[in-house]
């Protein structure tokens, strides 16, 4: 795969990371972001301005913040530098994920 396919690859997925997670704050929060909004939640990330709930993997990582009067618990994707999703604080789906995957390495398969 050439250079210019994985540059052109990753843009095409911090684009649809980004639309993912605008109409999740939408949906969830009835909050319309706009480019300018949506940057600034970028920034506080980047700056260490929100809180750092854990590491989801090496380039993931879940993050709380507080936004026009909501607090929100977004999933941020380093290598792209995008938040991913918006969810609940205190997910329990999210958490049931990460216990899910946490033991699905440590079942033996009979066969």
């Amino acid at each position: 795969m050439g250079l210019k396919r994985l540059i052109r690859k990753s843009k095409g997925k911090r684009k649809n990371q980004i639309k993912h997670a605008r109409r999740r704050f939408k949906s969830r929060f009835d909050i319309s972001l706009n480019s300018n909004q949506y940057n600034q939640l970028v920034n506080r990330i980047k700056k260490g301005k929100a809180d750092f709930v854990r590491r989801q993997s090496n380039r993931v990582s879940i993050w709380d913040m507080e936004f026009e009067g909501h607090l929100i618990r977004v999933v941020y994707d380093k290598k792209t530098a995008a938040i991913v999703t918006a969810l609940y604080p205190n997910n329990e789906a999210l958490e049931t994920l990460g216990e899910r995957n946490k033991y699905a390495s440590t079942v033996e398969v009979n066969g």
